[in-house]
């Protein structure tokens, strides 16, 4: 099993709370596309694809 970098695994936790959580929630897009920008920067060259991946795989599991 692949350990998650620290970084990802902050910015999902970050863009989760801000999606579910926050008391003024973000439109899933828009948390989202933060936390792939945050991890296109502070990140590995994978992180970006790799938020993306998961927030929308969360995304489209809550909407079912």
């Amino acid at each position: 099993m692949k350990a998650i970098a620290a970084v990802d695994r902050n910015l999902a936790r970050l863009a989760i709370f801000e999606m579910c959580f926050a008391e003024e929630k973000l439109a899933p897009g828009i948390a989202i596309n933060e936390a792939v920008e945050l991890a296109k920067k502070f990140g590995t060259d994978e992180s970006g694809r790799y938020l993306n991946g998961i927030l929308k795989a969360l995304v489209k599991k809550q909407a079912d």
